[in-house]
């Protein structure tokens, strides 16, 4: 619900650490219910701020628009290596 509110529900005002809580509980059930997941990937930008958190009450890799977007960047924009390799 904290997560749903946020989200959906047009709250203007909320704790993140409630919704980090929702987030973290839903992502622990999940894993729980289904030990066979080897990755979560998520596709809403809105999870994002809670990654970190998820993972490591989890310990399963963790894949989102951030990261893609990391990745992207770095297939177009390198950097020239300095110093040892």
């Amino acid at each position: 619900p904290a997560y749903y509110d946020n989200c959906a529900g047009g709250v203007e005002a909320y704790d993140p650490a409630d919704v980090e809580a929702a987030v973290v509980g839903l992502a622990v059930d999940l894993a729980n219910r289904h030990p066979d997941v080897g990755a979560i990937v998520c596709e809403g930008i809105n999870f994002a701020p809670y990654a970190a958190a998820v993972q490591e009450a989890v310990n399963l890799p963790w894949f989102d628009i951030v990261d893609l977007t990391r990745l992207v960047h770095s297939a177009v924009v390198k950097r020239r290596y300095e110093g040892y390799l």
